[in-house]
């Protein structure tokens, strides 16, 4: 299973990220899972607050360019 999100094509994409971790903290409870980043490494903690921190630097950029 794979789940990803274009944030610059989300209007929030904190929340939407939020809502994701959410999503994702259920079904590993779940089944079982093991969660990779993009690298393919183990999802840390540490690597949820980057990917968090990204998408507040999108709505930055968004909110300053209107």
């Amino acid at each position: 299973m794979t789940l990803f999100m274009a944030l610059d094509d989300i209007e929030d994409p904190v929340s939407a990220f939020n809502i994701m971790i959410e999503a994702i903290d259920s079904i590993v409870a779940s089944l079982q899972l093991n969660v990779m980043d993009e690298s393919r490494s183990s999802m840390t903690r540490q690597t949820i607050d980057h990917y968090r921190q990204r998408a507040r630097d999108v709505s930055f950029r968004r909110d300053q360019s209107s």
